[in-house]
């Protein structure tokens, strides 16, 4: 694991990274690296969340090994065909539920994605990424803006949290992470799974941030994320989570 410091002030939390633009997005070699388990008892815990208003569609991906970038930028389409439906053929949502979590029915819109996004047997570099994307909305006449949530090495949580508060998700590219497996709660315990991937290269779409509180000082913060291959989970923001890159998608 890398060593890596993590500060909290108030909701701000800053993680070290390296934004290099042109690393793979998608070699993630084992994707149930490591297992493990944590409970906590408690005798209050709080919960705070701030999330995009709507649900985000929980697409995963045929090759969870090297399609997680195209599956990141195309679960960003489908959130916004819910204000554009011209970006994908067919229903996503029905108000804002999403009913439709299946990229088969897009399959032809995906398939497009990923040759946009130069999809190769080693993944998609984040430009890419950007700019695969960006062809994709051009060609159905909109355009996508993406603004960068890091600043010099550092991802910034509250950057974050004020873009999902207007609607907007962030694409994360990842070099290790874990995330929730399962999350039971009883009575006054948590006993949460986590599955562990370093030294990978992942990306995620990220729509929410989530802040459990126990007994007033012991907390637990996590990203609310599209994972690409377990569909929509909670990420902790920990020692584990390593970000290279991160930026706002913003359809118009």
């Amino acid at each position: 694991m890398k060593s890596k410091k993590l500060f909290f002030t108030l909701f701000v939390a800053v993680f070290m990274a390296a934004a290099l633009l042109f690393l793979f997005v998608g070699n993630v070699a084992n994707v149930y690296a490591s297992q493990t388990q944590e409970t906590i008892n408690w005798n209050m815990k709080d919960v705070w969340q701030n999330k995009t208003s709507r649900d985000v569609p929980a697409f995963a991906t045929y090759d969870a090994m090297i399609e997680c970038a195209p599956r990141a930028g195309f679960t960003a389409l489908g959130f916004y065909d819910y204000e554009y439906p011209e970006l994908l053929t067919g229903d996503v949502y029905e108000g804002t539920n999403v009913v439709n979590n299946s990229y088969y029915a897009f399959y032809d819109e995906y398939k497009e994605l990923m040759e946009l996004m130069k999809q190769s047997s080693t993944g998609v570099t984040v430009r890419n990424f950007k700019k695969g994307l960006t062809e994709y909305v051009e060609r159905r006449g909109r355009s996508v803006t993406f603004t960068s949530v890091m600043s010099k090495g550092t991802a910034d949580l509250t950057q974050c949290i004020f873009a999902f508060a207007a609607q907007k998700p962030v694409v994360m590219f990842l070099d290790g992470f874990r995330y929730v497996m399962h999350h039971e709660e009883v009575a006054n315990r948590d006993t949460i799974t986590y599955y562990t991937e370093e030294d990978v290269k992942h990306a995620v779409l990220v729509y929410g941030h989530i802040l459990f509180t126990y007994d007033y000082t012991t907390r637990r913060e996590y990203y609310l994320v599209n994972s690409g291959y377990r569909g929509n989970v909670k990420m902790p923001i920990d020692s584990f989570l390593d970000v290279d890159d991160a930026y706002i998608i913003d359809i118009t």
